[in-house]
């Protein structure tokens, strides 16, 4: 696999954990297939491991927040928030790539 990673990838999952951390935020229409392609691209890249576990857990937990919205439910949408905000933690503190 490649070392490259783009960083378009990163920044896009980056700024899907920046919008839905927030106390109300709802997933804006487009958002999952730019958080799925941007996980697709990290795989394909060969992004480290801790990376593409964190992208993959986002997407875990924008699958929950949605139920969670559809289903009027407060609790969990907060728990799925506090979620992003722990992966936004994590996603920061994993070292970047190096070219």
């Amino acid at each position: 696999m490649s070392s490259y990673q783009s960083p378009e990838s990163y920044s896009e999952i980056f700024e899907v954990l920046s919008e839905l951390r927030l106390e109300g935020a709802v997933p804006v229409p487009g958002l999952r297939g730019s958080l799925f392609r941007a996980v697709d691209e990290l795989r394909d890249r060969g992004a480290d491991a801790g990376h593409r576990a964190i992208a993959e857990q986002v997407a875990v937990a924008l699958r929950r927040l949605d139920e969670a919205l559809a289903l009027d439910d407060p609790q969990i949408a907060g728990r799925c928030r506090e979620a992003f905000r722990a992966l936004a933690d994590q996603w920061m503190n994993t070292p970047a790539p190096r070219r």
